[in-house]
């Protein structure tokens, strides 16, 4: 009940930054992440024990994408000159894609599979790390 309230939730957000009309590229940005989030709840809210490879894969993209819009966000706006921002953006992305490729792999191989593996906790771990600053 908590997960479909959560992305009735994310699809309230994203109906009214659309009704609103004039969205940024920022505001963009923002609506993918509210969509990857309310997919996530949505499948979470409808899944059952045998899914969970598969929300597992929703769950890496949904935090990859805030992640990736968070260091956006840091880096890219610094605007120091030296390219260091762009170069840890493309490091986050990397690591975004390797963690969703894990579990895609995971998925395909054993779509039953329980438990918490590397890349779930290193994306759960800069999601906290994130939450934190």
């Amino acid at each position: 009940m908590v997960y479909l309230g959560c992305a009735i939730a994310f699809i309230l957000v994203i109906a009214l930054m659309v009704l609103r009309g004039r969205t940024s590229k920022i505001g963009l940005v923002i609506l993918g992440c509210c969509l990857a989030s309310a997919a996530w709840a949505a499948a979470s809210a409808f899944s059952d024990a045998q899914s969970v490879a598969l929300l597992a894969v929703f769950d890496d993209v949904r935090l990859s994408a805030w992640l990736l819009f968070a260091v956006a966000l840091v880096t890219l706006r610094a605007g120091d000159g030296s390219g260091l921002g762009r170069f840890y953006f493309f490091g986050a992305i990397l690591f975004c894609g390797a963690a969703i490729a894990n579990d895609g792999q995971l998925l395909v191989l054993n779509p039953t599979a329980g438990g918490l593996y590397t890349s779930q906790l290193l994306a759960l771990a800069s999601g906290l790390l994130l939450s934190a600053c």
